[in-house]
């Protein structure tokens, strides 16, 4: 990643760890909406809720509908349910991992721009500024607000051309094999495939990251690296 322009993230499970801010919502969810309490129940209802949003890509309402037809005796319609979690999830959100601090702040220390590409509604900007990360950055790009969801690749230009950076020489961070790495690389950036234990879908192949991390913490250390150190990714 040397002689880089900037530094493009995906939001949710990479810059952010939305899986257990989910949980943590479902839980609640479960307890004061559902009036389940701990117990089988309570736990066989988050189990469902959480397998609902893998990764937070399922259109909410639909969510909220699949949930209804579950719980029929929850009050609200699924469109007022899905407008609610908006606001309720930002009291779970937490904060950053210290090392995602330390790498933004690694990155601010060398004078690379980085900003945030990710999919989902305008209620993802409320969850940057909770965060505190829209102070920190120009370019947060949404992809409701926008009209345009990864993996396209006029998403990623956009982000690009925010920060005034060539596309060629931009770096794109993210955990979603297709719509983050296979299309950012289709934009011409180089990426860095955060797995999460994961091994490369073979069906993506011969598409594959240039870098592959197990944590953000990697990602700083690369930045002097002309070559992928660890290579692609074989299984």
């Amino acid at each position: 990643m040397s002689g880089i322009d900037a530094v493009l993230f995906d939001l949710d499970n990479t810059v952010h760890g939305r899986d257990w801010a989910f949980r943590s919502w479902a839980a609640w969810f479960v307890r004061e909406r559902l009036g389940l309490a701990d117990g089988p129940a309570a736990e066989g209802a988050v189990g469902f809720i959480t397998g609902l949003d893998p990764g937070g890509r399922s259109p909410k309402a639909a969510m909220f509908g699949r949930i209804k037809e579950r719980y029929p005796a929850l009050p609200d319609a699924a469109d007022a349910l899905a407008l609610a979690f908006r606001t309720e999830m930002l009291a779970y959100l937490g904060g950053l991992d210290p090392a995602t601090v330390r790498l933004l702040d690694g990155l601010d220390h060398r004078r690379i721009p980085w900003g945030i590409v990710t999919n989902g509604s305008a209620g993802q900007i409320e969850r940057v500024r909770a965060l505190g990360l829209a102070g920190r950055t120009r370019c947060v790009v949404v992809s409701e607000v926008v009209g345009v969801r990864k993996p396209a690749t006029a998403i990623f230009l956009l982000a690009a051309a925010r920060l005034g950076a060539d596309p060629r020489r931009t770096d794109f961070v993210g955990d979603n094999p297709e719509s983050d790495i296979v299309g950012a690389a289709a934009a011409g950036m180089r990426t860095a495939w955060l797995r999460h234990g994961r091994a490369w879908p073979e069906a993506l192949l011969p598409v594959a990251p240039h870098f592959v991390v197990d944590a953000l913490a990697e990602i700083l250390p690369l930045l002097g690296s002309a070559e992928p150190d660890k290579g692609r990714p074989s299984s």
